[in-house]
């Protein structure tokens, strides 16, 4: 392990400037996506809301019975409705895909770099080259993994959210309120993001040395038999996350809140870099 360590060294000082700073782009740039398209679907949504009042007090009109103007202005209402209601759907779909084309994009580059900086120091210039093959390969294995790991996310944070809606409604003596949650499907969600990130790891390392079909392969057989010595380094990389989290919580008490989350994050962006570097280095003879 001392030698594989010693021998990551050398390649992680060619690209750790650049894999860090493409990290921290890349989280800009996502979190400029999320930001503005969760303010686009707020507009949509306190638009519906507005009309709320107003289709209450149809309610009570049509009971006694409506006229005639008063059915054209429930339409001209449910038809703005439907109209907000279809520009979120195209919105969060838009949204989708811009984040699906942001991961692709730098978490490509990045791989690809951390590859490269194997034989040589990467220059501005060579990022690029021999990157548009590569980067096509990597958008079309990720398309399984992004759809897989983004619905398990989806439901793990509904799971996550009644898990602590429960802790607030029985500090309140308030059980049996809301729906317990399912641990065994909040368990089973957990595993198959760990593995499915497990294996996207490995074949991202491995397609920049074979084509995609011969990549796909290739990584399921290193994913078996080199689960106990990857796995471990996997993990760490995700646990790692809590003390990170956990000294942030203490640094905003002596620091600004803006200046400790930044911190946390470049040490995070410190220890991934490290990671896909010392992946690839040890899937290098693969």
């Amino acid at each position: 392990m001392k030698k594989l360590l010693k021998k990551t060294i050398k390649p992680l000082k060619r690209s750790l400037h650049l894999l860090m700073l493409i990290n921290i782009v890349c989280t800009v740039t996502s979190f400029a996506l999320v930001y503005f398209t969760g303010k686009k679907i707020q507009q949509y949504v306190t638009a519906i809301y507005s009309y709320l009042p107003q289709i209450q007090e149809w309610q009570q009109t049509l009971a006694g019975g409506a006229n005639l103007s008063d059915l054209d202005s429930i339409n001209e209402v449910l038809a703005v409705i439907n109209h907000s209601n279809t520009l979120i759907a195209i919105v969060t779909a838009i949204s989708l895909v811009a984040f699906f084309l942001i991961i692709c994009f730098f978490q490509s580059l990045e791989w690809n770099i951390a590859f490269k900086s194997l034989k040589k120091k990467i220059k501005m210039e060579d990022i690029f080259v021999g990157y548009l093959k590569y980067a096509i390969k990597f958008s079309i294995i990720t398309i399984p993994i992004f759809i897989i790991l983004l619905s398990s996310m989806f439901y793990l944070f509904n799971q996550v959210k009644e898990v602590f809606n429960n802790i607030v409604m029985k500090m309140y003596g308030l059980e049996g309120i809301i729906a317990n949650p399912n641990y065994v499907l909040i368990s089973i969600l957990l595993i198959i993001m760990i593995f499915v990130s497990y294996y996207a790891a490995i074949v991202y390392v491995m397609l920049n040395k074979y084509k995609l079909k011969q990549a796909v392969q290739k990584s399921f057989s290193i994913a078996k038999n080199k689960l106990k010595t990857i796995m471990p380094l996997h993990l760490l990389l995700i646990i790692l996350i809590v003390p990170i989290v956990y000294i942030d919580s203490i640094l905003v008490q002596y620091i600004d809140f803006k200046i400790s989350v930044i911190a946390s994050l470049l040490i995070y962006f410190f220890f991934v870099a490290y990671y896909q570097v010392l992946l690839t280095v040890m899937l290098e003879k693969e």
